[in-house]
């Protein structure tokens, strides 16, 4: 997909940015970081595409690296059963709508610019 710079582009990388942050800046403790730290991941190739609560358990949606994207579990009540299932950029494109895409083709173009 290619990008155009326009108004939604830009809040998209606001978001993504602000999101990415809030879990892996180096002032921020999250389960996340910890989970990608322990696992010896690097968390700078890493842009959070979304995260929601559910019930007990928060999950995140990352691009890692710009060629694979990775759900992420937190259990609220055992924060060291974390768990992480990837899936190929072609799974996760599946049936995404075009607000998703754009969200993904900015998040790739962050990371693409940052290395």
């Amino acid at each position: 997909m290619k990008l155009v710079g326009s108004k939604t582009e830009k809040e998209i990388k606001s978001e993504l940015l602000r999101n990415t942050s809030s879990v892996f800046s180096k002032s921020v403790e999250s389960q996340v970081k910890t989970f990608f730290l322990d696992n010896d991941l690097d968390t700078t190739k890493v842009i959070v595409l979304d995260s929601f609560p559910d019930d007990r358990i928060v999950y995140y949606w990352l691009l890692i690296e710009s060629r694979m994207v990775g759900r992420v579990e937190v259990e609220l009540d055992c924060p060291e059963c974390t768990g992480m299932d990837t899936f190929t950029l072609l799974e996760y494109r599946h049936k995404l709508s075009k607000i998703q895409q754009i969200k993904l083709a900015v998040a790739m173009e962050l990371l693409a610019t940052e290395t």
